[in-house]
């Protein structure tokens, strides 16, 4: 999360840029930060608002260790979910929220990437 910021508003200005017709750039969303459903839904909202293409990469996460090391030296909340029950729901949970827009929108271009060897997850 320490650059979080800043990658998604490149991520996002490229995908403005250059997600005009298909989906070339996409963002990574780490589920194991709590913040990122709300990510994902104001990214999709803001596609839609501003007609460019929602394209996404779900990944659980791989840096528990280095997130609560930069949160307790540069004094931020720790913004890791406290289970890995907890991230497995949160994966799911996006994971539903970027099909319910594919469903509800079928006409409206968007790509996802659902990076993941949880097998519960891929049922």
């Amino acid at each position: 999360t320490f650059y979080q910021m800043a990658i998604d508003m490149l991520a996002r200005a490229m995908q403005i840029k250059y997600n005009t017709k298909k989906p070339i750039i996409f963002n990574t969303y780490q589920t194991y930060l709590d913040i990122t459903p709300s990510r994902i839904q104001n990214d999709m909202a803001r596609a839609q608002q501003h007609k460019w293409i929602f394209a996404a990469k779900l990944v659980r996460g791989a840096y528990v260790v280095q997130e609560k090391s930069f949160a307790e030296k540069y004094q931020y909340r720790y913004p890791i979910w406290a289970s890995k029950e907890e991230t497995d729901k949160s994966y799911d949970r996006c994971a539903k929220m970027v099909i319910d827009e594919v469903m509800a929108n079928p006409q409206q271009p968007l790509g996802v990437v659902f990076a993941t060897h949880n097998t519960a997850s891929l049922e």
